[in-house]
Formats: structure tokens, sequence, C-alpha cells
């Protein structure tokens, strides 16, 4: 077992992180309005081409199904999951969701809105991992410490993680995670990215204003 954790490069102790750890604490509870208001800036900027819409879907459809089997796994606050994705990666969800953010940067077809998007988001996970690596490592102590010792915090090794639990997916543990509500979102974004956008564009030039931007 090596002594430095693998993932974030140059974190010896989240202790020396403090002030990171306190914004994760605040970012992750506005996180769903962050969401909201990157997707309300995705279709305000979408200007999606045809010739792309199968590298989005790809895209998406990749991050979707990887929230999808980590939220089958995942039993938040009860265990240490290292079932799944989680045998791979200790932040499956966070890897899905950056593939979907590349399918909504790919629809958007702006430069700028990609580059803002990933700056924030990159900073928001960050933060928000630190903040709830903080609350593993209290919760199960060494355990948590051999694993994150173990497993990537993002890019996924290529073999399972020693020790790591073989458990099956579930489907109720899914519904538990809301499933669902993740899928009828995003969906709706995409939708809204190739209607909405043009559609405001053709009705008013003003309503595209984020779109004449590079």
């Amino acid at each position: 077992m090596t002594s430095e954790p693998r993932g974030f490069a140059g974190i010896r102790t989240l202790g020396e992180r403090g002030w990171m750890v306190r914004a994760g604490a605040v970012l992750q509870l506005w996180r769903g309005r962050l969401h909201a208001l990157a997707a309300l800036l995705g279709v305000m900027a979408a200007r999606p081409s045809p010739g792309w819409l199968p590298w989005e879907l790809l895209s998406i459809g990749g991050g979707l199904l990887l929230r999808s089997w980590a939220l089958g796994h995942l039993r938040k606050n009860e265990e240490l999951c290292t079932s799944g994705p989680y045998a791979f990666t200790r932040n499956p969800l966070y890897l899905g969701n950056g593939l979907i953010l590349c399918g909504f940067c790919i629809a958007a077809g702006s430069v700028w809105f990609a580059l803002a998007a990933w700056v924030g988001g990159v900073l928001v996970c960050r933060a928000v991992v630190l903040h709830e690596e903080e609350l593993l490592l209290r919760k199960f102590g060494e355990r948590y410490g051999a694993y994150r010792c173990h497993v990537p915090a993002l890019i996924p090794r290529i073999t399972r993680c020693p020790g790591s639990v073989r458990a099956p997916f579930s489907w109720r543990q899914a519904s538990r995670n809301h499933i669902a509500a993740g899928w009828i979102a995003v969906i709706l974004v995409l939708v809204a990215m190739h209607v909405a956008g043009p559609v405001a564009a053709a009705w008013h030039p003003s309503l595209h204003l984020l779109a004449r931007l590079p």
C-alpha cells in the first residue's frame, strides 16, 4: 500500500486545504442551482449542428449510463461503496457528469461556454469532492483511507481495486437515488438546446445574444 493517495495531485491531507473543504460544503448545498444556471446558459448559447449530434449523444449517453451504474450501487451515508464503478474510480458520478458536460458543450457549439463550463465545473467538483472525502474519512476512517490509496479520484484504474466488493446492480437502489430524475433532466436540457435556443433566435435575435460570442 502506498502512503500517498492517488487522485488530485498534491493533496497530502485534507486539513491542508481547509478553506477548499469549507467552500465545498457550501457549493454542495448550491449544486442543484449551479446545474440549473449552467443549463440555462447552455440553452441561451446553443447553436447546435446536426452533424455533431452523434457525438453529443455518445458523450451524454455514456455519462448517463455511468451515473446509472453508480446509482445502482451507492448507499450514501450507509456504507463505504467499493462495488460497481466504485472499484475503479472514487467518483464515478462526477466522471459521468463530465461526460454529460462534454456533450452539452458540443451541442452549444460555443468556445466561451465550453471554457466557462469546464473551469467552473472543475473548481466546483474539486471543492465538493474534498468536502465529501473529509466526511468519508471521519465516518469510515482507515477503511476509506486504504480505499483512497488504491483508487483514483476520477480517471478510472484499469483493474478492480484489491478487496473491492462484488455486489450486483440494484434497480431499487438506483430508484432511491433518483435515477429517473437525472435522465429526464438531461434529456430536457438537450432537447431545449436543440429546439428552444434556435427558436428563440428566430423569434428575436436579442434573445440569442450569447450565441454571437465565439
